[in-house]
Order: C-alpha cells, then sequence, then structure tokens
C-alpha cells in the first residue's frame, strides 16, 4: 500500500446539481492532474436546480502551495482535459490552500454551498 489516504466517496448522481453523469465523470478524470490530496467542488449556479444557464464553477482545494504560474498551467490543463470531452464553455477554477485561512467571498460561497466532487 502507498499509504495514501482513500478518497472519500463522491456523491451519488444528484438530480438538484446542474451536471449530468458524465460532466460529473469528466471532471473527476481531469481531477487526476492535481496533486494528490486535493479536492474538487462545484460551486455557483450549476447546485441550484432553479437557475438558468451558467458556467461550472469548481473550487479547488489544495493540500500545497502553488506558485501562480503553476496554477495558472493546471488551471489550463484542467479546462483542456475537460473540454475534450464536453465541449468548450465557460469554466471558473479558484484555487486555495488547505488549512490556510482564505477570507475571500468566493471561497466562503464555495464552502457554504459547494457540493463535492474529487
Amino acid at each position: 500500500m502507498s499509504g495514501e489516504q482513500p478518497k472519500a466517496p463522491l456523491i451519488p448522481y444528484n438530480a438538484d446539481m446542474r451536471l449530468n453523469p458524465a460532466e460529473q465523470d469528466t471532471i473527476l478524470a481531469a481531477s487526476a492532474l492535481l496533486p494528490a490530496g486535493s479536492h474538487v467542488w462545484l460551486f455557483g449556479s450549476r447546485v441550484n436546480n432553479q437557475a438558468l444557464g451558467g458556467d461550472i464553477d469548481l473550487w479547488i482545494e489544495l493540500p500545497l502551495p502553488l506558485t501562480p504560474l503553476a496554477k495558472a498551467q493546471l488551471r489550463s490543463a484542467l479546462v483542456a482535459a475537460i473540454w475534450q470531452v464536453i465541449g468548450e464553455q465557460r469554466i471558473d477554477i479558484v484555487f486555495s490552500q488547505a488549512g490556510q485561512n482564505d477570507d475571500r467571498l468566493i471561497i466562503k460561497e464555495a464552502r457554504q454551498h459547494g457540493v463535492r466532487l474529487a
């Protein structure tokens, strides 16, 4: 065994979340590009079935600090991996570091209303 903790079980498909199972699976597959121990949440209008339209908002909590350049490269790689499967659409990604105080309003919103995908 590698000593790595198993990932928390993913939520079952949620009809109130406006991502279909294939989109959820695509995001899960793309999360393999993230450092081990990272977590991915969907937040924003896509977790509200009453909302219309909207981009895909992802909050990624990283286990370690990354430089701005590394975050930009990771963001590009994730978006490209997702687009290859579901096509081009707006995807917003915000990063934070686990265990660090982050009082940005967008992070507070993601923590309060986000749905964990990976």
